[in-house]
């Protein structure tokens, strides 16, 4: 019963112990900037589409397609994450609008995700959920 008891807390110390470490990873706070150099076009199932450009921790984009045709953005700070093999998590804030900006780009399948909170704050309010193929990837 005694060796019963040890081994099952030794258990429970190592689920606790794994917890903590994926919670530590969870809560980092450092941006990472792991789609330098990448540069793609996606498309919306609406048939909107634009370029990404990633360097220096910084993104520019441009809508090439569809009613927001002609907007961009220069030198968006961004933050990524690896979250699987060859796909990224990333979100970025444009204060001045104000968006803020989470896209999943998996570059094994072409696919990618957004969830945006757009004009938040105002009248022009919008909320963003939506996917799309990635076209082009230029690494």
């Amino acid at each position: 019963m005694t060796n019963f008891l040890h081994i099952n807390s030794i258990i429970r110390m190592a689920i606790m112990l794994t917890a903590g470490i994926a919670y530590s990873y969870a809560n980092d706070e450092n941006p990472e900037h792991l789609l330098d150099g990448i540069s793609l076009e996606y498309y919306y199932q609406n048939g909107s589409g634009l370029s990404i450009d990633f360097q220096d921790g910084e993104l520019d984009y441009d809508w090439i397609v569809g009613p927001r045709k002609g907007n961009k953005g220069k030198d968006i700070p961004y933050k990524s994450r690896k979250i699987g093999d060859d796909m990224y998590i990333v979100n970025f804030h444009e204060k001045h609008k104000p968006d803020f900006v989470t896209l999943i780009f998996n570059l094994e399948q072409n696919v990618m995700y957004s969830s945006a909170i757009l004009r938040y704050g105002t009248e022009k309010e919008m909320i963003i959920f939506s996917g799309g193929i990635i076209e082009h990837v230029k690494r």
